[in-house]
């Protein structure tokens, strides 16, 4: 969603029926790029580009629902129903 405009730009859909989206967080770097973490309810952790609407890569790590997301700077935590706390280092 473009808070100026009002617009609204579909970014994903999970392909199984029993997955949904139960976590997300946003963060811009220091070169202005615009970042999207999503947790998932099927134990993933989704990086995507924001403006070029890409999936980057998927964070592995967890066994259960993803329902915390949290930046800073280039580090994401992820928070998991399987009581696991993930830092993930995104520049690698």
């Amino acid at each position: 969603w473009e808070a100026a405009t009002g617009n609204i730009r579909h970014l994903l859909t999970l392909q199984h029926d029993d997955d949904f989206v139960t976590s997300v967080s946003w963060v811009r770097d220091k070169a202005n790029a615009n970042y999207i973490a999503i947790g998932t309810n099927l134990n993933a952790v989704q990086l995507w580009d924001a403006e070029a609407e890409r999936r980057l890569r998927t964070l592995d790590g967890h066994s259960a629902r993803v329902g915390a997301l949290s930046w800073n700077q280039h580090w994401l935590s992820s928070g998991g129903r399987d009581s696991q706390i993930i830092q993930h280092d995104v520049r690698s």
